[in-house]
């Protein structure tokens, strides 16, 4: 199965989610997030992707597993996330109707290689797999954020893969 973004604890996502924690949408309240792109040919102006909560991933896996001698072919792709766009200023705006600490932007140019948006066609995982996604953006960044809140009572040291100061790099550029 194909993830279009992925990362994430409580929702996948690379724009503001890596903006703010390498494990999921964290406040990184002493920067300013870089919206960059800000003229594309979108809704706002601002890139368009298909941010996916991590337990609509978690049970397209396993109906792909309870169905897997069924699926066809040797190979079957199948693309998950919600079928929806939804633009960096509109995460990012939900971003800070959720949070308690919301997140200061400022507006950059395009990066090389960037594109107006990406989000999938969900109709062969509806078919296949009986699978569509239930969560909302505002579920996925409330989720992520309690998740950071407890992550590392519960985890040991270094079993996230991060670096002690991953939540104090600059800012990231979207």
């Amino acid at each position: 199965m194909k993830v279009l973004i992925a990362g994430g604890a409580g929702y996948i996502g690379s724009t503001v989610a890596s903006a703010c924690s390498d494990a999921g949408i964290v406040p990184v309240i002493f920067v300013p997030f870089v919206i960059t792109g800000t003229d594309w040919p979108t809704r706002d102006g601002s890139g368009i992707r298909d941010y996916t909560h991590v337990w609509d991933l978690a049970a397209a896996h396993v109906a792909a597993l309870t169905r897997f001698d069924t699926l066809p072919g040797p190979v079957t792709a199948i693309n998950l996330g919600t079928g929806t766009g939804t633009t960096v200023r509109e995460l990012l705006g939900m971003f800070n109707r959720v949070s308690d600490r919301p997140i200061r932007a400022r507006e950059a140019g395009r990066r090389p290689g960037d594109t107006a948006g990406a989000y999938t066609r969900t109709g062969r995982a509806a078919h296949l797999l009986a699978w569509q996604p239930r969560y909302d953006i505002a579920d996925g960044i409330r989720d992520s954020l309690q998740w950071a809140a407890i992550r590392d009572g519960l985890l040991p040291a270094g079993a996230d893969g991060r670096s002690a100061n991953a939540d104090r790099r600059g800012p990231a550029e979207h």
